[in-house]
């Protein structure tokens, strides 16, 4: 993405790229609520929601 380098391209800028740093963030998230076995309200949250957990199911079908 344009926003992971400088003008010169000397450097490059991981964090910069906005949708790259909310996927690392939320994996981030994931390993701390597993790692210190807390509840992880993300995943909670999308149990939680009929339209996400039809979505998740659609594109996840539990296994048989």
């Amino acid at each position: 993405m344009v926003e992971n380098v400088t003008a010169d391209l000397d450097e490059y800028l991981p964090m910069l790229g906005s949708l790259n740093a909310s996927f690392e963030c939320l994996s981030a998230y994931h390993l701390w609520a597993e790692t210190t076995a807390e509840p992880d309200h993300i995943y909670e949250a999308a149990r939680n929601s009929q339209m996400l957990s039809e979505a998740i199911e659609a594109f996840f079908p539990a296994r048989r």
